[in-house]
């Protein structure tokens, strides 16, 4: 089998035929690929829903957490149950292009890269689209390094960070232990930068694959809590671990976290917002994330020291 599709879900069920009527109507032979649905405790009718597609689609699998455990887990439960050579992690609310499964077959048959990159349209809730401005040209034979150094030097930004604008080899991400953090929100952003990291071949192709909806109310567009927020400045932590470890372009360090320093002081402008059930949450969370002295290398005391110092933390609130 060619390639499994992951789809993750909790209480999606306003969503799903869109997306398996997506994935269906793609004239792809069944025996090329499947899906594979992990039912994140929904509440809604989301579960049974799935399971009338199961009755129709011989090449859909069902399964479920017993407790809630955010995405993360999904797709790592999704991974160890895929038979697929290649990966492709969608979200249950955003759908697939037409004809872009069989399209992406082919150049996964053609280069066989550890990560196929390609483009997504941005979907608004009056089903307008807009397709972004991208490279307009194949880019293969490189590394996942030198893709990103292919982005500094050319000062393209359109990488989306997401994992549904890429599909990955199955055995690349086992062979380099690349499952995602569990129990946090944002996980793919360092998991994606991970992965380029560790990738030896990479191939990019100027094709518009995916539509991602903007979703009202889904993780990205809801109130931002405590958690949340705490979960941001964890994805920043964890990229700059990753970049410190492993990347000896200096310049090209710099350029990644660049990104992520204007991450961090937009929450530092927060935190006084928050309520004090909110800072009490993200100062518990923030109490817990390791390594957080890795800032020293990249950024100046103003921007990381409220994250290093709770009684600066705590005056930041208090102002």
């Amino acid at each position: 089998m060619k390639i499994s599709i992951i789809i993750p879900f909790y209480n999606s069920e306003v969503y799903l035929e869109r997306t398996f009527r997506s994935i269906y109507k793609q004239s792809v032979d069944y025996s090329n690929f499947e899906v594979i649905c992990i039912d994140d405790c929904s509440k809604d009718s989301s579960f049974q829903i799935i399971k009338d597609f199961q009755k129709k689609y011989s090449n859909l699998h069902l399964f479920s957490h017993i407790e809630n455990k955010k995405q993360g887990a999904a797709r790592n439960l999704g991974l160890t149950k895929a038979k697929g050579e290649f990966i492709w992690f969608v979200d249950a609310d955003d759908f697939i292009e037409d004809k872009a499964l069989n399209k992406l077959l082919l150049k996964l048959d053609e280069y066989s890269p550890d990560i196929l990159q390609f483009n997504a349209f941005k979907v608004f809730q009056d089903q307008t689209k807009d397709e972004g401005q991208f490279w307009d040209e194949e880019i293969v034979g490189i590394t996942g390094i030198e893709y990103l150094e292919f982005e500094m030097r050319e000062k393209y930004a359109n990488r989306i960070v997401a994992v549904w604008s890429k599909v990955f080899k199955k055995d690349f991400l086992i062979d380099n232990n690349l499952f995602f953090k569990e129990g946090v929100f944002w996980e793919d952003v360092s998991y994606t930068l991970n992965a380029f990291i560790k990738a030896n071949s990479i191939a990019y192709i100027p094709l518009n694959a995916y539509n991602y909806v903007l979703t009202q109310g889904s993780d990205m567009r809801s109130r931002y809590d405590g958690r949340k927020i705490a979960d941001s400045i964890r994805f920043c932590i964890d990229v700059t671990i990753a970049v410190h470890e492993n990347i000896t372009n200096e310049t090209l360090r710099h350029f990644i976290i660049e990104k992520y320093i204007a991450t961090i002081i937009k929450y530092k402008a927060k935190i006084k917002e928050m309520s004090l059930d909110d800072f009490n949450e993200f100062e518990m969370i923030l109490d817990g994330i390791d390594d957080k002295d890795v800032l020293y290398n990249y950024m100046s005391e103003e921007v990381y020291g409220w994250l290093i110092d709770k009684q600066v933390l705590i005056e930041l609130y208090k102002a």
